[in-house]
């Protein structure tokens, strides 16, 4: 096998000849443990004549080092100097003769009473075994691993009383001795935190370092990962500090700056739903001492234009729990109906740690609207519960990973609402590679509504489906039962299906073939609308941008329909 030594170099805008180093007799990890031990390996063409010689004579012992790494300790190495295409060529040729095998093996690790498996998965995985080759490397990194783990577990005095390996060349064998003591674990000392802006109770809520816990190194790392994600701070610095084996105690230290108080974004995008659109947000990271927000945001789109003022402040623990109040106010106008509407309302969102957030809000709303020849401006007190679980690989483009959200919500007519009903609702998204270069995507979601009168529901309440995110190949929220004069008035049950293959074609570009299904529909029965068709991803720096074609497979009245939307696959 060749290795190029020598890089391009530039001369006059053409590349000069290349030095070669050519090793034979081995392969793999000692092929490149050769080269990487090799001088003549990082000379070049333009490198003095006498040096090459050198090297090149240097190379037998060299090797040699190499090879003692692995257990050859009897190699027949031979070199000569030649030369190559454009430039000398180096020849390296290598017998490695038998290893030596390890005869005696005394690896002794003590195990912590408190935690007697804490070193199990290491020390039932190595290869230093009675007759297998000697490897230095795999001695080393059992010795790395073993203090590694001690360390990170709070066994700060954890020492080897005996390290050895005693060879024996000409016996063709070795000895090896590795007696380990973890030592007693260290508690947790002092937790200091250096920040400002924020009451260190409510810092001191991101992380639960209690000193006179037994040490462990992974309640640091989770302590930066929730500090990081609240979005309070700028940089974090979570650090053990030197070990006093007096009171046999492990200091931590915490240091963070503050982000910026205030952020302001612009956003601009497009989607065939709702035409070109402007989003600008503004939040206040910071309201006060304590940790609340304050969030204002605001799009604009002829077809959806919206304003959201969120006050957010944490119930008992702002990594998990958070209780929001919420005012705004949103005008909707599809080819189907015209909606305003003002709502306020209180959200409380708790995130479990087996990855569900569950979300319980109350929400009153007064909504002004038109559905073909119905109207109304009803008042509704809507209280709801909804459960959600994303999990992925990647939060903009999964390989693999799943979405699953249900919602129940209701009105009642005799709590302060002019028309009853009660509405659940559920949605599953699934992702997964196939082929190394393609991705199926599944998708689904239906809703049921059990009502007093269909014709007073807003059309926030009902269901209408077609549209980017629905059954591409219609328009936004065409599709529906329809009333005597034929015009689309939603229903009060929803089926959706989509599947989906992807594949990739060159470094941020994919295409895809698609085919989606379902509608909206009432108790008089179920019309199934379905379309299929192409399209092509481009993975953006601000996400996935789809540009699909649909042509609807059971509507020939409808012919092929543009889709381009923005946003993460689940």
């Amino acid at each position: 096998m060749l290795a190029f030594a020598a890089a391009l170099v530039l001369c006059g805008g053409s590349p000069q000849a290349i030095a070669e180093t050519l090793v034979t007799g081995v392969e793999g990890v000692l092929h490149d443990n050769v080269l990487a031990y090799l001088e003549v390996d990082n000379l070049d063409c333009d490198t003095d004549d006498f040096l090459v010689q050198r090297a090149v004579a240097d190379a037998v012992g060299q090797a040699t080092e190499a090879l003692n790494a692995y257990g050859y300790y009897a190699p027949t190495i031979a070199t000569r100097l030649g030369d190559g295409v454009e430039c000398w060529l180096a020849e390296v040729t290598i017998d490695t003769g038998e290893p030596v095998r390890l005869r005696t093996v005394d690896i002794r690790i003590e195990a912590p009473a408190d935690n007697p498996q804490l070193f199990a998965p290491v020390t039932s995985g190595h290869l230093l075994l009675p007759d297998a080759p000697l490897s230095y490397a795999e001695y080393d990194g059992l010795k790395r691993q073993l203090r590694d783990i001690a360390s990170s577990r709070g066994y700060a005095e954890a020492a080897f009383t005996e390290s050895r390996i005693d060879v024996y060349p000409e016996e063709g064998v070795a000895d090896l001795y590795l007696h380990f003591e973890p030592g007693p674990r260290y508690a947790l000392g002092e937790v200091t935190v250096n920040q400002t802006g924020l009451t260190p109770e409510f810092v001191d809520s991101f992380h639960e370092l209690e000193p006179g816990i037994p040490f462990d190194n992974r309640l640091l790392t989770t302590t930066f990962i929730d500090l990081n994600n609240s979005g309070y701070f700028s940089s974090i610095d979570v650090r053990a500090l030197e070990a006093d084996p007096v009171a046999r105690t492990i200091p931590v230290s915490i240091d963070l700056l503050p982000s910026p108080r205030r952020v302001v974004s612009y956003g601009f995008g497009y989607s065939t739903d709702t035409g070109p659109r402007f989003r600008f947000a503004r939040t206040i990271r910071r309201f006060n001492e304590n940790g609340h927000q304050l969030m204002l945001d605001a799009m604009l789109s002829p077809v959806v234009s919206e304003f959201t003022s969120i006050y957010r402040m944490p119930v008992e623990n702002p990594r998990f729990d958070w209780l929001n109040f919420n005012l705004g106010a949103k005008r909707e106008e599809t080819d189907t109906s015209l909606a305003r509407s003002i709502e306020a309302g209180v959200r409380r969102v708790v995130t479990r740690t087996n990855d569900w957030s569950r979300t319980t809000y109350l929400s009153y709303i007064v909504e002004d609207f038109e559905v073909a020849s119905q109207a109304g401006r009803p008042h509704l007190l809507i209280p709801g519960v909804g459960w959600t679980r994303i999990r992925g690989d990647d939060a903009i483009r999964p390989s693999r990973g799943s979405k699953l959200a249900f919602e129940l919500r209701a009105a009642d007519e005799q709590l302060l609402s002019d028309t009853s009903f009660v509405q659940v609702t559920a949605q599953m998204k699934w992702v997964r590679s196939v082929t190394g270069r393609g991705r199926v995507l599944l998708r689904g979601g239906a809703g049921y509504t059990v009502d007093d009168v269909f014709a007073d529901l807003p059309p926030s309440i009902r269901f209408f489906a077609g549209g980017d995110y629905s059954i591409r190949g219609f328009d936004f929220e065409s599709l529906g039962p329809v009333d005597e004069n034929g015009e689309v008035i939603g229903g009060n049950r929803l089926i959706e299906l989509s599947a989906e293959y992807e594949h990739d074609i060159r470094d941020k570009w994919s295409i895809a073939v698609f085919a989606d299904g379902g509608n909206a529909f009432d108790e008089t029965g179920f019309d199934m609308r379905t379309a299929a068709g192409i399209g092509t991803r481009w993975r953006s720096p601000v996400g996935p941008v789809r540009i699909d074609i649909a042509w609807p497979v059971n509507d020939p009245e409808h012919g092929p329909r543009f889709h381009i939307s923005l946003g993460p696959d689940l």
